[in-house]
């Protein structure tokens, strides 16, 4: 076989695993945030679609959330979320993961309250 047919599938199979990898852990990775939403939107891509939710933190910071089902987390009423978040109002959202924009990588909404 030829050596760099050999490289692209050792590192193909890297890849998969580290993209899993990231996947079951990022799931655990909790944060927590006080945060308006300025916007939502439902992303299509072929055979994916997600949520996004654009929000602005109290010190202005802005934050863009992915809202997807999670099964591992027992999350599967992202459309249920999506439709109960109101533009213009306050949450304190419960999410999980990192934004890693390189890769499009957003923290995911896992619980989310109004905030008076």
């Amino acid at each position: 076989m030829d050596k760099f047919i050999l490289v692209v599938i050792i590192l193909s199979v890297l890849l998969v695993f580290a993209s899993l990898v990231y996947d079951g852990v990022a799931c655990f990775n909790n944060t927590s945030y006080i945060a308006t939403v300025t916007d939502k939107e439902r992303v299509v891509t072929g055979n994916e679609s997600y949520y996004l939710v654009f929000t602005e933190l109290e010190n202005g910071d802005v934050r863009v959330f992915r809202n997807v089902d999670t099964w591992m987390r027992g999350k599967i009423n992202s459309s249920d979320v999506q439709g109960k978040l109101n533009v213009g109002v306050r949450y304190q959202f419960g999410v999980a993961g990192w934004r890693i924009p390189m890769f499009s990588k957003y923290e995911n909404i896992i619980w989310f309250e109004e905030v008076q």
